[in-house]
């Protein structure tokens, strides 16, 4: 049963109080998609171009590195131990892909500001990523959710990828 109070469960406390103690300022304001990764992007078909962004009910106002984190959180690369968010989209894993330091690097270049260190973003998009596996994790153990969700292993992985990202 959820904790009533609101306090994170034990397991999420650590990443829970790092992320409010290194909140970084603002970057901007702009509508934050909030599920910003491959698979809702539709890709043109005569040459490597983004066409559309797709699955906008989770869009808001906020700051855009957000969405970035969100991003970087998503992107499998060889060789690294993938989230389950990661292990869906094992495509980024292929030849001709940029790797996440890449990809940041030319986000930053690409709108003209200066790079900053997207770890908190990354530790935040892994975070809300556990959170949302964790109540679904509960939603089928009341027989009332996705058996996608029953193992506990997928939010023990994001919990240890925002770890990671937080350098805790």
């Amino acid at each position: 049963m959820a904790d009533p109070s609101g306090v994170p469960p034990s397991a999420f406390a650590d990443v829970d109080a790092w992320l409010i103690e290194h909140a970084p300022p603002e970057s901007a304001h702009a509508i934050v998609h909030g599920d910003y990764r491959l698979g809702n992007l539709m890709l043109g078909t005569d040459e490597p171009r983004l066409v559309a962004v797709l699955d906008w009910e989770l869009a808001t106002v906020g700051d855009p590195l957000v969405d970035l984190g969100y991003l970087l959180a998503s992107w499998a690369e060889p060789g690294r131990d993938l989230t389950p968010v990661q292990a869906l989209g094992r495509a980024t894993q292929a030849p001709g892909f940029p790797s996440a330091a890449e990809l940041s690097a030319r986000y930053f270049s690409v709108r003209g500001i200066p790079q900053r260190d997207p770890g908190w973003y990354i530790a935040l998009a892994n975070w809300k990523l556990a959170v949302l596996y964790e109540y679904s994790r509960r939603r089928f153990e009341t027989d009332d959710g996705d058996p996608y969700y029953a193992d506990p292993a997928h939010v023990t992985a994001f919990l240890a990828a925002a770890r990671r990202s937080a350098g805790l």
